[in-house]
């Protein structure tokens, strides 16, 4: 299990610092470290086996890959990476389709359906909830805008992050909720 998340580890680090085009300054290793870093928070406060943990942190490692492709169907092309790697390194076919589960489960309008995709779920946003928030949320604001997806005003960014945090936004693992509501709340 630790050599394939090592070398999991190592492989997403290169896939991205290799074909990650220079405009993600927000969907990075980084971000994707954190995302690691916080499933495992999540993880070692949580009675799960062995393999769920494999699982959730194979899906951390994996779920932003396909922004390499396809940023508005990133899920499904991290889903085809990760299934490739997973695959090549012989990993049984019931923990790869977990895997792609999770990762799917990361879509903001997205409902996970169990524990695995509500770990990588909250995960994917515990940056909500960490004393960083203010400088990736204006990472994720530079890209939209070097993206020409959208130019927000400081006022419109205020508005459209109000919005997340009260109508868009949940967390599911009774670890976040207990642990990251409040302080997102106080960001």
């Amino acid at each position: 299990m630790e050599a394939l998340l090592k070398n999991t580890e190592t492989y997403v680090f290169d896939l991205l610092k290799e074909k990650l085009p220079k405009d993600f300054i927000y969907h990075t290793f980084l971000h994707t470290r954190r995302v690691h870093e916080s499933a495992k928070e999540i993880i070692e406060a949580s009675e799960i086996s062995k393999e769920d943990q494999l699982i959730i942190e194979l899906s951390a490692w994996f779920h932003d890959t396909g922004y390499i492709n396809d940023s508005k169907t990133h899920e499904i092309e991290s889903c085809k990476i990760a299934s490739a790697f997973l695959k090549k390194h012989q990993v049984d076919a019931h923990i790869i389709k977990a895997v792609e589960n999770c990762i799917l489960a990361t879509k903001l309008e997205t409902a996970p359906k169990n524990f695995n995709e509500e770990v990588i779920k909250d995960a994917d946003t515990s940056h909500l909830a960490k004393n960083y928030f203010n400088n990736v949320s204006d990472l994720l604001r530079q890209e939209l805008n070097i993206q020409g997806i959208a130019n927000f005003t400081n006022k419109e960014w205020r508005e459209e992050n109000i919005m997340l945090f009260t109508k868009k936004h949940k967390f599911y693992t009774p670890y976040a909720v207990n642990n990251w509501e409040k302080k997102k709340i106080n960001i």
